[in-house]
This record gives C-alpha cells, sequence and structure tokens, in this order.
C-alpha cells in the first residue's frame, strides 16, 4: 500500500527545482543589477537580450527576468502538488495523478531558461575592481 499511495518523489523533486528557481532567481537580479549603466560590472550578450523600442542603445535582459518570472510558477507547481497531497488516504487515489503535469511542467521551465545561461555575460573586472 504504501508503495502506491505516496508521491514524496515527485514532492522532494519539486522541492529541489524550486529552491533551485529561487537561487537563479537571486542570481539573475545580481546580474540584472549589475548589467546596468550604474554597475557595469558585466554585460550581457545580445543573444540573451534585446533592444528597447524606446532606447535603442539600452539592453533588456530578456532571459534573466524569464528566469525571475518562471521562478514563481515553478514554486506554484510545488505547491499544488503538496496540496493534492495534503489530506489523501494511504493508497493509490486518483488525485495522484494529477502530480504529473505539475511534475512535468517545473522540469521544463527549469531546464529550458538555465541551460546556455553561463555563457551569456562578459565580466568587466577592472570595473568591479575599482568599485572596491
Amino acid at each position: 500500500m504504501d508503495a502506491v499511495s505516496t508521491r514524496d518523489f515527485a514532492i522532494e523533486a519539486l522541492s529541489a527545482a524550486s529552491n533551485v528557481m529561487i537561487t537563479l532567481s537571486r542570481l539573475a537580479e545580481e546580474l540584472i543589477l549589475w548589467s546596468t549603466s550604474e554597475f557595469g560590472y558585466v554585460e550581457i550578450d545580445d543573444e540573451f537580450a534585446s533592444t528597447s523600442s524606446i532606447m535603442p542603445q539600452k539592453k533588456n535582459p530578456d532571459t534573466l527576468e524569464l528566469i525571475r518570472a518562471k521562478t514563481g510558477s515553478v514554486i506554484g507547481d510545488f505547491t499544488a502538488s503538496v496540496v493534492i497531497c495534503k489530506a489523501l488516504p494511504f493508497s493509490y487515489n486518483l488525485d495522484l495523478q494529477e502530480i504529473t503535469p505539475h511534475l512535468q511542467q517545473a522540469d521544463c521551465n527549469d531546464n529550458r531558461l538555465c541551460s546556455h545561461r553561463e555563457r551569456g555575460t562578459t565580466n568587466h573586472f577592472d570595473q568591479q575592481a575599482t568599485a572596491c
């Protein structure tokens, strides 16, 4: 009965994905801040940014902003899965089928957004050193 009545593996995977996305969201916010003209510590590659319609010289860090936004979706998938499991009796119930889409969505959001992030920035160490 215990083998079919629990979705702990899914809840733990969603919890880990939520933690990873929260950390990536915080890192994305730092990179967004560091890429502004006030700091200039990093430059975001054109592949991961778009230009502003009003100011064409300005880069909008689209990928980083999407990571911040998708973090809420992954946390929502985790929360939905926990709520589905909160009051289920032991043994298999059809309610447990509703957890699978949340697990798949969180995995898709996690992998698609974060697969190429590390190669999209150029560090300006000289500006970082003068700020210290």
